[in-house]
């Protein structure tokens, strides 16, 4: 392919700068004594202010599209766009320059270089490299060192100030700032989902539906651990977004779906007439309305809390604050192993007196509610799962499949095979 050619004399198209934006970054350039140049998304110039002493356009490495020079800038162009906000880097010959991407609703428009800007002292070595790196013929050389040495060293701090200024230059002319800043945030988080997805892509794993954080959200959410239930529902959508490659009518879609799902539950497991339709109408209403997947996560997080706070109300009505933590305790962990020695150890507690409170509080002991709450899963997975009775006996935490078969008869006046006969879902394929 034969290699595109700039000339600092040639003519620019037409830059699609507004006059004050083109005023703003000017004013930034002289007084600041920086070159800027606005490039288009191809690294191609449209604009530029204050170049007359600009030490690149005499370079045959710049002028030269395909050159790592070249491939540098465009680089630096498409990070900064990512990145929201003005960005330093630093050329191939060792001289910094300074990125803002001007954004557009529909993404980059391009990008303002500021640049080149000399960081510290102009060591030989450095004015080595530059005239090295940058292909400079040799009868400019003097021209170039005038220029070279004629350049203001900044210190970090400055080069700091200046990215600062520029970028605030960018933003301040700008009709409608808030609107621009929105733009870019939005921007910056459509880059965090295409980011989060290519890294999905690059490690070679398939990419599936994330069961388990569902599964460990509604478990938080019956039991009425409100902040981890929250916890992992911004998980989940995050998740969900990478999945669905942030495309929002999907995402929202399978949100949709799941908080139907805690909805019915809800329906089933709190007091008749605790549902409140006004309020699923406005959890719905937020999810439609979010704007982006930050949005929607942090809307869905607030639904779920909520949910979580009604779960937990319903788990217990009585005085005590200790009983009403062990009640959710163990609706959290009924799975594991558990015995009223452990919990009081625990909390703490005595277990002779937990014991007596226990059944104080709730009306029946410990080990009843425990096996109660065991139970109940255990209906949900047989009519809602293929799981075998072994793997449904261990998952709601009892030892054997004889014994969670003695328990389940005593509370339900039926096994577990019959039950699972009259109540599976119709939609849950039978093996």
């Amino acid at each position: 392919m034969k290699s595109k050619m700039i000339s600092p004399e040639q003519t620019l198209p037409i830059s699609g700068l507004s006059a004050e934006l083109e005023r703003s970054v000017s004013a930034f350039s002289h007084i600041s004594d920086v070159p800027v140049v606005f490039y288009d998304n191809n690294g191609d110039p449209v604009w530029r202010t204050n170049t007359e002493q600009r030490v690149c356009d005499y370079s045959m490495s710049y002028k030269n599209t395909e050159s790592g020079c070249r491939r540098n800038l465009l680089s630096s162009i498409n990070y900064a766009a990512s990145l929201g906000e003005a960005y330093v880097f630093v050329c191939h010959g060792g001289l910094v320059n300074i990125a803002v991407s001007y954004l557009g609703e529909n993404g980059p428009k391009g990008c303002f270089i500021a640049g080149p800007v000399l960081m510290g002292e102009l060591r030989e070595s450095i004015l080595t490299k530059i005239l090295s790196v940058g292909q400079f013929p040799v009868e400019l050389y003097s021209t170039l060192l005038l220029l070279l040495k004629s350049m203001k060293s900044r210190s970090p701090g400055e080069v700091s100030s200046l990215a600062l200024l520029l970028n605030n230059s960018v933003v301040s002319a700008i009709g409608g700032s808030d609107a621009y800043l929105d733009t870019r945030s939005q921007h910056q988080k459509q880059v965090k989902i295409g980011s989060a997805l290519q890294n999905h892509k690059k490690s070679h794993r398939q990419m599936e539906y994330p069961l388990d954080l569902e599964r460990r959200m509604f478990q938080s959410v019956k039991s009425g651990e409100s902040r981890e239930a929250s916890d992992f529902a911004r998980q989940l959508v995050n998740e969900i977004c990478v999945l669905e490659s942030s495309d929002m009518n999907a995402v929202r879609a399978k949100l949709f779906g799941l908080y139907a799902l805690l909805v019915r539950e809800a329906e089933s497991a709190l007091e008749k007439g605790s549902t409140e339709p006004d309020h699923e109408l406005q959890d719905l209403g937020s999810l439609y309305d979010s704007r982006d997947p930050e949005e929607l996560e942090t809307n869905f997080s607030e639904i779920i809390n909520a949910l979580s706070e009604r779960f937990g109300r319903s788990l217990y009505h009585g005085d005590s604050e200790i009983i009403e933590k062990v009640v959710r305790y163990l609706s959290a962990k009924h799975a594991d192993k558990i015995s009223l020695h452990k919990v009081a150890d625990h909390f703490h507690i005595n277990p002779s007196y937990l014991s007596s409170l226990f059944k104080q509080e709730m009306g029946l002991g410990f080990t009843e509610h425990l096996c109660q709450i065991r139970i109940k899963e255990a209906k949900r997975l047989l009519t809602d799962t293929n799981l075998t009775m072994v793997d449904i006996a261990q998952k709601c935490g009892f030892d054997d499949q004889s014994y969670f078969t003695k328990v389940f008869r005593k509370l339900e006046a039926t096994t577990p095979k019959e039950y699972r006969k009259i109540h599976r879902r119709s939609d849950i394929l039978q093996y």
